[in-house]
């Protein structure tokens, strides 16, 4: 499925039922002491290609092994807003004015 611009420009905040965690995928970056999560799918609304960070899954170096395997399965909120570059019918808009969260987990990564 590709973008779809006929999607009017409205805010709204997308409810978790309404995104396909199957088309998502999460990794994660890690630079220095800062541990970065992303998240890469398909806008629930419009359909286009887009990308969100979240910051955290860090663990501190003197964690014991049981802590740092359970840090890696908590779920990491990852904020995504749609910013595929149409402007949907609004004057100025780079999106369809939608944003969400994903929930990346460790293990999925």
């Amino acid at each position: 499925m590709g973008h779809n611009n006929d999607v009017v420009w409205e805010y709204e905040v997308v409810p978790s039922e309404d995104i396909d965690m199957s088309n998502w995928k999460c990794w994660t970056e890690v630079a220095g002491e800062v541990t970065a999560t992303y998240a890469q799918g398909p806008c629930p609304r419009c359909d286009a290609v887009v990308e969100g960070v979240g910051l955290g899954g860090s663990v501190p170096i003197e964690a014991d092994v049981a802590t740092a395997e359970e840090a890696q399965r908590r779920p990491i909120q990852v904020h995504v807003v749609c910013g595929c570059k149409f402007d949907h019918k609004k004057e100025g808009a780079s999106g369809c004015g939608r944003e969400w969260l994903i929930h990346c987990r460790g293990e999925a990564m």
